[in-house]
This record gives C-alpha cells, structure tokens and sequence, in this order.
C-alpha cells in the first residue's frame, strides 16, 4: 500500500472513530453493576451486568453531552474495580456540555437500586467501601449519587468520604449515607470553587448521637470559595459525630427541614466557622449538642459569619457543664431564637469587634463583650452575669414570652 492510500485509511479510521464517540456522547447510555453476579467483561446491560463501579465508569465518554445513567445493584463495592484509578478511590472526571441553566441534565447519575434493579435501594443496601482514605474524588464535571451509602466504619485507619474540588465540578447527593472513621476529616467536602447541592435525607454517622468512639468523626467543610447547599426545603440532616465547618471563604446553606448535629470530641465545633467562612441556615430548625466541654456548640474567628435569623437553633446542654457561643476577631451572628435544654446553661462572648444579636430561650449564663463587640439578646430569663470591657456593649431586655 502506498503512503497516499495509508495516509486515506488513517485520516478515515480517526474520522469514523471520532464519530462514533460523537454520537456515544450525544445519545447518552446506561451502564448495571452488580457486584455479586457482575463481570467486567459483560456489556453492562440489566441482563449483563458489569462487577464494578469503575468499569462503568471507563464507558463514560471524555465530554458528556446527554444524561448517563449507572445503576447499582445491592450489595457491599469493596474495589472500585481499578479500571483508570486505584482500586480505593473513585476518581470523577469528565468534561460536560452545558447549555444555559439545564446544567442537571448533562450530567452522569450514579443510582443505588433494589434487587433486580428495581426501585430505590433501601438505606444501607447499596454500600461503597473501598478501603481507607478518600472514597471519591471529584475533579470535573456534573454528578449525582443517589441512594448510596460511602464507606461502612469497617477499617481501622482514617476514611473520608466525599471531596469535591474545582469550579468546574458539581455534585448532587440525594438520600446519602456517610459512614466512616477519622478524628477530623470530612464526610463531604467542597474546595476550590467545587459545590455540593443536598436533596433529600442526608446522614452522617447518624447512629452515634447517643454514644460515639473515638475514631468516627465525619463532617461537613467548605473552604477556599466551595459551598455545600440544601436544594431542598423538605429534606433532613443527621450528624451522629461531626460538624459544619467554613472557611477561607467558603459556605454552606442549609435550607431544609431540620438539621441534627452532635459533636463528641475535641476535633471541632458543632458549628465552625473562621477566615470570612459563611453558613446560612436559611430557616432551618438546627440542634446542637456538644458532648465534650472543651467544644463549644458555636464557635467563630477571623471575619466568620453566620446568617440565621428566620432559623430557630435548639442548643442541647450536658449536665455536667455549660454549652458556650464564642465570637471573635470581627464575626457576626444573627439568629431568630435560641431555645436552651438543660439546666446548665449557655454562656456568650464577643471580643475584637463581633456582634451577635438574637433572641433566647432558656437559661443564660455569662453573657461578656469586650474589645468593641456588640451583644443583643432578647432573654425569657435574666443572665446570671454580664460583663463589659474595653468598649464591649451588652444590650440584654428581659420578656418571659420571648421567641413566641
């Protein structure tokens, strides 16, 4: 064959290649995983299925133009299956055609379903646990985990469960369960511009409100521009051991029903926020419960800010000591009401220049401002004590029917 004749049939081979990968990413597919009568080497149909999750993966074309679905049968993923990334990190990315606001729909759906591939899978049904470390990565892209659980507590090292990184990377988590080990890594995560959007029942080591070892905290983090959001108002939050935690510009807004979070150990704040960090709760019911008392239930530094003022924020106090809110260094906190448990009490202070306005419910302890901060509580009860120094102001009215 001649060079003029080989060079025709290279040009034509590229062009009927990158046709087919065209059209691949124009229709869309959709990809079954099973990973108890699931092989690698079968098509990935619902008859056929694929073993893991990564082989699925690898059928995702370099730029996704149409929605791809891939559907997961019960069962504990134990490898990702090491098909373009290591065997216990799954690696989202891919690059996804957006046109004006429909960015939900150009996007790869990642769906825990029941036995035979029929309805939603059950919580704890589906379950990807692979090992120690990050369980996910996501560096581009539009994805959405839906009904699945990441990580089982089943390892003795440090796990975390979901980091989503860069401006170009989206996540929907819908009815997700985390459950893994650390004593201050995140459960989900958003860096870098990255954004976690939340529908649904979100969990977090929920079973460990009552009683948590050592090695199980599992939070929620925003940092250097990510944000984490609720997208749903009717949706539920539940953190047995963890924190939401923003910083260096980062932000989380909840927004749903109700939120739950208990923090066990020293590792962080129930709510922490520093370096021009943000949470909006956006009218959500939150309860705090702080079961270590060197933690305090609120906590924030260095321009953190906290925006709650339709919210109602139930602060739950131990017995044994006082729950604290602490502001420093030019943060802000405006809240609707808190409403205090427990007879021990909630303690406030705001130094260098904070201010905090709300109204309470509930017993009061010290209540301190100093350093140009502002404190205004609306109090159903009178503060044990109140203290200002060095231009510190304290503004407390006292009416029995407070927040009602």
């Amino acid at each position: 064959m001649n060079t003029r004749c080989r060079t025709t049939c290279l040009v034509a081979c590229l062009g009927v290649s990158l046709i087919a990968n065209c059209a691949r990413a124009a229709e869309g597919f959709e990809a079954y995983v099973d990973p108890i009568r699931g092989n690698d080497n079968n098509s990935g149909t619902k008859s056929s299925p694929l073993k893991t999750v990564s082989a699925a993966i690898e059928k995702v074309p370099e730029l996704v133009a149409a929605a791809i679905s891939v559907h997961l049968a019960p069962g504990v993923y134990k490898t990702t299956g090491a098909k373009g990334m290591p065997a216990s990190l799954l690696i989202l990315d891919r690059k996804m055609r957006r046109e004006g606001d429909n960015r939900i729909d150009i996007s790869v759906h990642i769906i825990g379903e029941g036995r035979n591939f029929e309805g939603a899978a059950k919580p704890g049904e589906v379950i990807l646990d692979w090992g120690t470390g990050l369980q996910i990565q996501v560096d581009n892209g539009i994805w959405n985990l839906e009904n699945v659980q990441i990580g089982n507590r089943s390892y003795k090292g440090t796990q975390q469960g979901i980091i989503v990184s860069g401006s170009s990377s989206l996540v929907h988590l819908r009815n997700v369960r985390i459950r893994t080990t650390s004593l201050s890594g995140c459960g989900i995560g958003a860096i870098r511009g990255g954004e976690v959007q939340l529908h649904g029942r979100i969990e977090l080591n929920e079973d460990l409100h009552d009683q948590a070892p050592e090695n199980s905290f599992c939070g929620i983090s925003a940092s250097y521009n990510g944000t984490v959001r609720w997208n749903d108002s009717s949706g539920v939050l539940s953190m047995g051991n963890g924190s939401l935690s923003a910083g260096y510009f980062g932000v989380i807004e909840l927004g749903c029903k109700t939120a739950r979070i208990t923090s066990w150990g020293r590792q962080s704040n129930n709510l922490a926020i520093n370096d021009s960090g943000r949470i909006d709760l956006h009218g959500t019911e939150t309860t705090l419960c702080s079961k270590h008392k060197e933690n305090t239930l609120i906590g924030l530094e260095d321009d953190g800010h906290i925006l709650a003022e339709g919210a109602k924020i139930i602060l739950e106090t131990e017995p044994d000591f006082p729950g604290y809110i602490v502001l420093q260094k030019a943060s802000t906190l405006y809240v609707g009401t808190f409403i205090i448990h427990g007879n021990s009490g909630v303690n406030f202070s705001a130094s260098s220049g904070s201010s905090l306005m709300g109204a309470v419910e509930g017993k009061v302890g010290q209540v301190g401002a100093e350093t140009g901060s502002y404190i205004a509580l609306w109090c159903s009860q009178k503060p044990e004590s109140i203290n200002e120094s060095k231009h510190g102001m304290v503004d407390i009215q006292v009416a029995p029917a407070v927040g009602r």
